[in-house]
């Protein structure tokens, strides 16, 4: 009798869902049906609520930013109002809400050492976790010089740093490929490389969009999505084993906005994502273990 060791690779999972940053000009291609989405993501604030009731045809609506006052570092996670968050979220139907993991340089009364900075994360993590009705994930942010001046330190852009948190917090995180462009440039580490030094295991949210480049270097812009970003995002679904949602950043409510929320600029980049997520889930279904590596 002959005995076949029979190799099979399977990389299929749930398929993928595709959000995208509340707005007019999405609302309107929603109409139009000349996209689809499975969900909005939104933050709390005043600005965002003249929207929720129309919004709310399109649930789960992703409940993201919460306020720049509620980060990783922040020293006063008890004057939190949960409640409040909570049922922000329950109207939302949102199924998991995020922290970006920076470390603000005001949050300390003096310059703490790394591992003070580390616990400082992981009691606030804790308490969130402890508080929330839905399942916290926090976001890696971005670092340079630019930020650092800004009162961000330097730790946030260290990997290690989520290998720490959400193996000893038990969390997911959120990875975002603008935020990680910038500390590669920084550090003028090719991208991919940057990236697999994350837990990329823990990644169930991509967050996608362009940068800026300028004076300053490489910054987080929110800009439309370059031929490069396609690239590493499709290297980032064969490499994300647990991805559930993959969200546009790209577009959005206010002034500051109007020249980044542009119609035609949306319904191209929703329309190749969707056609990206489409053809990985085939291939994934098949059984094909896809190896797509970025020049």
């Amino acid at each position: 009798m002959i005995v076949l060791d029979i190799v099979y690779t399977q990389t299929w999972r749930m398929a993928m869902k595709l959000g995208c940053n509340l707005s007019e000009e999405l609302f309107e291609l929603l109409n139009e049906k000349k996209v689809s989405i499975d969900y909005m993501k939104l933050c709390m604030g005043e600005l965002f609520e003249p929207y929720l009731e129309r919004a709310s045809a399109y649930k789960p609506l992703m409940v993201h930013y919460l306020d720049h006052s509620e980060r990783t570092t922040m020293p006063d996670v008890e004057a939190v109002d949960f409640d409040r968050i909570n049922r922000f979220i329950k109207d939302c139907a949102s199924p998991i809400t995020g922290l970006h993991c920076f470390l603000e340089e005001e949050d300390f009364d003096h310059e703490p050492t790394d591992e003070e900075a580390i616990q400082r994360m992981k009691s606030v993590i804790h308490t969130f976790k402890q508080k929330l009705n839905v399942p916290l994930v926090i976001e890696n942010y971005p670092y340079s010089t630019y930020y650092e001046s800004r009162g961000n330190l330097k730790l946030t852009g260290k990997p290690s740093l989520f290998h720490e948190l959400c193996e000893s917090c038990d969390i997911n995180m959120i990875l975002d490929i603008g935020h990680a462009r910038v500390t590669a440039d920084h550090y003028q580490l090719p991208l991919e490389a940057y990236l697999t030094t994350f837990p990329l295991h823990r990644v169930v949210e991509l967050h996608l969009n362009g940068v800026i480049k300028d004076n300053h270097g490489t910054r987080d812009g929110h800009e439309e999505m370059k031929e490069e970003d396609y690239l590493i995002t499709k290297w980032l679904f064969n490499h994300c084993h647990n991805l559930e949602y993959v969200t546009l950043e790209y577009g959005g409510i206010g002034p500051k906005l109007a020249e980044r929320s542009k119609i035609s600029a949306i319904e191209r980049q929703l329309t190749r994502l969707r056609r990206m997520m489409d053809e990985h889930e085939q291939k994934s279904r098949s059984g094909e273990n896809i190896k797509h590596s970025v020049g």
